[in-house]
């Protein structure tokens, strides 16, 4: 009996095989395919992977009769995806009003320079960000040095041109030449000038976290003995990283002490925030390290006296979390999030912030305390003044650079409390030149075509006027007048109101602001879009995929941040 059942089990698997191998028509058949394709972009898989024995028995088994593609199939596969998503952001990009570029250079572990380029624009009051492109880039060499002020020479120089030109080409691959507001990038020499070095007329914009790690870093510089406990904390947290025994040890000390089982954080020479993390976690650990670090059944005596610390020192570190928390986490902005996770939200309006929030940082946090040790204060010095220099400036530049107008844009921000009162109307009067030239080319579109006009008086001719053209132009500025004044009476927003909301609701009763509104608060505050990419590419680029070619990069890179649409 059971011969018989095992007998009609096998017949019924043949007869279900066989069905299935039937029943994978060429549609289906393009749909996995399609979906092999989706999952390869989506997870930064090899496209050899349809080439793995173990993949290929995983859909004999699963579809039968489908028939996997080979690796030249497949890359086609995921050429015609890239043209098909291309076309619709193509299509996207031309109906914006208005779009910013974010970019980050990178170098694989073909050690190739890279530039990958991110657009931002805002949709139904929404903001969107894509990759437009990911090339190689002649003559890289991708420099941190903070010295923004000097200027570019020798081969740097040639480099940044070399960055310039490719974003030009990128812009004019898109069509999009005439209508980007900013270029926002790292402030590396090679980079600071992308936008101005070219033939676009484009703002360059530096990235707000990096330009907020230059100060921290230089606060954190400043001091002999805050340099000590920073050193000294990183040696501690690399013994415990590179010590099983000691990482076990911690473990232990953990549970018996019943503080919360984290692992202690590496500082990145990168990120500032990171100095803030290691420090912050090591504090939350000082007891369990002090008694491994104590106990000569984990750490060996002349260990022990290398890396523990004294008492002073751990007070100081504990101030240095103090002073550097407000830097961390900012500003409450819809919840209480991280600096970098407020300056990097796509979704979130990210221009209009930096100001208020730096400016902020200065006068609030950043003022010496009574209670402050020697350290501390000069630390707080050297930030403030770093910042100041960098941000808040009165001059013109930043006045009415894109983040202050993107600020006036903002209804939580647009009376500028944070800016002195004399220094208000320069921003104010950007905004409503910007405006005039909006309302100047709506009426030139709208107007029927004009009536031949009569001869210039006497006095026309000695003045220079042609009758009308003054009235026109008193009239645009009255027209704009009229509009920013209705705005700016309008109730402000508290910091925890989206401000796209507002002009979704607004947007008609302010036709003229809300096309800037669309232009100044798609750029964002920094540069973290694209430098996201860098780790889309270093799951692309790696050790398997080094002989990619470029143009298969930025195929893949782009459909991999393009996920959520596939």
């Amino acid at each position: 009996m059971r011969e018989s059942d095992e007998t009609a089990s096998g017949s019924q698997t043949m007869m279900t095989s066989f069905l299935r191998k039937e029943n994978c028509n060429p549609a289906r058949a393009t749909k996995i395919s399609e979906l092999i394709a989706a999952a390869i972009a989506q997870a930064s898989l090899p496209i050899s992977l349809v080439e793995e024995d173990g993949f290929r028995k995983l859909l004999a088994y699963l579809e039968p009769g489908y028939k996997v593609p080979c690796r030249k199939t497949m890359t086609a596969q995921l050429h015609l995806m890239y043209e098909q998503k291309k076309d619709s952001l193509n299509k996207e990009l031309q109906d914006a009003y208005s779009v910013a570029l974010t970019t980050d250079c990178w170098t694989s572990m073909s050690q190739e320079g890279y530039m990958t380029v991110t657009c931002h624009f805002i949709r139904d009051w929404k903001h969107h960000a894509f990759v437009l492109d990911t090339a190689p880039v002649a003559s890289f060499h991708h420099s941190d040095e903070e010295d923004q002020e000097e200027e570019t020479q020798g081969p740097q120089r040639h480099t940044a041109q070399a960055l310039s030109n490719q974003l030009e080409e990128v812009v004019n691959q898109w069509g999009l030449s005439g209508k980007i507001s900013a270029v926002v990038h790292d402030n590396a020499s090679n980079t600071k000038d992308i936008g101005t070095l070219s033939n676009m007329e484009v703002t360059d914009v530096g990235c707000a976290a990096h330009t907020l790690q230059l100060s921290v870093n230089k606060g954190l510089d400043c001091n002999s003995r805050i340099k000590t406990v920073v050193g000294g904390a990183k040696r501690l947290v690399g013994h415990f990283k590179h010590s099983n025994v000691a990482t076990k040890a911690l473990e232990s000390k953990q549970r018996q002490m019943d503080t919360p089982k984290h692992r202690l954080i590496s500082s990145c020479k990168t990120r500032w925030n990171s100095v803030f993390e290691m420090l912050q976690r090591l504090l939350e650990n000082r007891w369990p390290v002090c008694s491994v670090l104590s106990d000569r059944q984990y750490t060996k005596l002349s260990d022990a006296q290398t890396l523990d610390l004294k008492s002073e020192q751990w007070n100081l570190m504990g101030e240095l979390v103090t002073c550097l928390k407000p830097l961390q986490v900012w500003v409450i902005l819809y919840s209480t999030q991280v600096a970098t996770t407020v300056l990097s939200a796509e979704k979130n309006v990210s221009a209009s912030i930096v100001h208020p929030i730096i400016r902020g940082l200065v006068r609030n946090h950043m003022e010496p305390l009574e209670a402050d040790s020697a350290p501390i204060n000069e630390l707080k010095k050297v930030v403030a003044r770093d910042l100041e220099r960098r941000f808040c400036s009165e001059g013109e530049e930043a006045l009415t650079g894109p983040p202050m107008l993107a600020s006036v844009l903002d209804p939580r921000y647009k009376h500028l409390s944070f800016v002195d009162e004399d220094y208000r109307d320069l921003p104010f009067c950007a905004v409503k030149e910007e405006m005039a030239v909006i309302i100047s080319a709506t009426q030139g579109q709208e107007e029927p075509p004009a009536k031949k006009t009569k001869e210039a008086s006497g006095m026309d001719f000695l003045l220079g006027t042609s009758g009308g053209s003054e009235k026109s132009n008193v009239d645009v500025a009255a027209v704009a007048q009229s509009e920013f004044d209705m705005y700016m009476r309008s109730p402000p927003l508290d910091n925890a109101t989206d401000p796209m909301n507002w002009w979704r609701d607004n947007s008609k009763l302010f036709p003229t602001l809300s096309r800037l509104a669309q232009k100044f608060l798609a750029i964002p505050a920094t540069s973290v879009p694209s430098e996201r990419v860098f780790s889309a590419a270093g799951n692309i680029v790696n050790s398997k995929r080094s002989l990619l070619l470029p143009e298969n990069v930025n195929m893949l890179v782009f459909l991999n941040k393009m996920k959520d649409q596939l």
